[in-house]
């Protein structure tokens, strides 16, 4: 009885698999996780009317979280490296659904929403702003860093860049700002690093991983990956695991294995 059902899980498990990093699974916000974008604007001379581009690290980090009419809520801290000007901005997700919130918590902006599929439009969520319409063109799971996550790829209606939004870290532009690297006044933002209490979450380089899947004769990870971490276990979502003592499937050097 035994072996029929190890029998059953291993048949099952490339299925089970191809779920784990679906379904939004990775939250957007923890104390401790922090942003690192590089950063650069025009700064113009009143004297003689020369400029030249100044640039920086922006960063957002998540300081705290605290609870409102029942809802979580984070505080995130905006510093900017060659200012002293910083600023606080309150966030809540819920569903799939990442909101930049008023300092009440009262009312909600929706920045992201991961529970776009292929084909569906993106509505325009921000007020007072207008941008073209967006399709999903394409919707896959990506394995960084030990983690599996959700991947969506927005297209403007009319051509242009392609937006890439990752579960759990957001877009390659500013943390509020998800569909470009320009923001209203001028500046530009790229995301360089997303960390989570000192360990590396996502860099820039992860926007363009190669989509994860599984096939029968085990877990396919990307080459990268898993040249850079030989006899790592990884359970089935992809999170690594310092044992494999406990009774379980799991992931090593991408074979799948039993552990009774």
């Amino acid at each position: 009885m035994k072996r029929e059902f190890i029998l059953i899980v291993w048949l099952l498990l490339p299925f089970v698999a191809a779920k784990a990093g679906d379904g939004n699974n990775q939250p957007m916000f923890q104390v401790g996780k922090v942003w690192n974008y590089d950063y650069s604007y025009v700064e113009i001379s009143y004297e003689d009317g020369s400029s030249h581009r100044i640039y920086g690290i922006c960063t957002y980090n998540v300081e705290k979280d605290t609870i409102v009419n029942g809802k979580r809520f984070y505080w995130v801290r905006t510093t900017m490296s060659d200012s002293e000007y910083e600023f606080r901005q309150l966030w809540h997700e819920e569903a799939g659904r990442v909101y930049k919130c008023g300092p009440t918590g009262k009312s909600f902006s929706m920045v992201y929403d991961f529970n776009l599929y292929t084909g569906e439009e993106l509505p325009n969520p921000w007020d007072g702003v207008t941008y073209p319409i967006f399709t999903v063109s394409s919707s896959d799971t990506i394995f960084t860093h030990g983690t599996m996550r959700r991947r969506i790829v927005l297209s403007p209606s009319g051509g242009g860049n392609k937006v890439p939004w990752v579960e759990g870290i957001g877009g390659p532009g500013i943390l509020d700002e998800p569909i470009c690297h320009l923001v209203s006044d001028g500046s530009e933002y790229s995301l360089s690093s997303c960390y989570q209490d000192g360990e590396c979450l996502f860099t820039k380089e992860d926007f363009d991983a190669e989509p994860y899947h599984a096939d029968s004769e085990g877990i396919e990870l990307p080459h990268a990956y898993a040249a850079s971490s030989p006899g790592a276990t990884y359970d089935l979502h992809g999170r690594k695991v310092e044992t494999d003592t406990r009774p379980g499937v799991y992931i090593r050097n991408g074979k799948k294995f039993v552990a009774r």
